[in-house]
């Protein structure tokens, strides 16, 4: 099962990514989730999350596959009930913070409240975090201590082919 999302439906005013720490503080603009493709298609995402063991979802560059899914996720608490989680793995630390500073910054949160993250030697969450982005190995140490993650109501497992892949599943 997978949504797709074409380059026709991208916004040229979002493909460029500048990181938020380049960004002035006040003027992130937080209307963007409004333009991104993946709202168009946020019940069926949904529909297929909640149907479905696995979902495969494929997307351009700028389409709202990395910030707003897991977003949609959280806010479902049909999906995600109350002391749940949402796990999102990136491929790199960096990546995992600053998507998390995006997102939380998209919701007018502080890090550590809804959202978070985690990487080797740092945890930024807390008993309210929903939603933490995390690079791969810090999921593949959680595996060690907690074999049926069950405190994870979804598993959102970043994986791009541009030849960088380290890891066959």
């Amino acid at each position: 099962v997978s949504a797709v999302f074409s380059r026709a439906e991208i916004n040229p005013n979002f493909l460029e990514f500048i990181p938020d720490s380049m960004q002035e503080k006040d003027k992130i603009n937080t209307s963007i989730q409004l333009e991104l493709p993946a709202k168009k298609h946020k019940q069926e995402i949904l529909q297929q999350v909640k149907s479905q063991r696995v979902t495969i979802i494929s997307g351009a560059t700028g389409s709202g596959k990395t910030t707003q899914i897991p977003q949609f996720l959280m806010d479902d608490l049909d999906l995600v009930p109350k002391g749940k989680l949402i796990i999102v793995t990136q491929p790199r630390r960096i990546a995992a913070i600053t998507i998390a500073e995006r997102v939380a910054k998209e919701r007018n949160e502080e890090l550590k409240e809804s959202v978070g993250y985690q990487i080797r030697f740092q945890n930024v969450t807390s008993e309210d975090t929903r939603l933490v982005f995390c690079t791969t190995a810090v999921l593949l140490r959680k595996l060690f201590t907690d074999p049926g993650l069950l405190d994870v109501a979804v598993l959102v497992v970043y994986i791009f082919f541009h030849g960088h892949c380290k890891y066959s599943f």
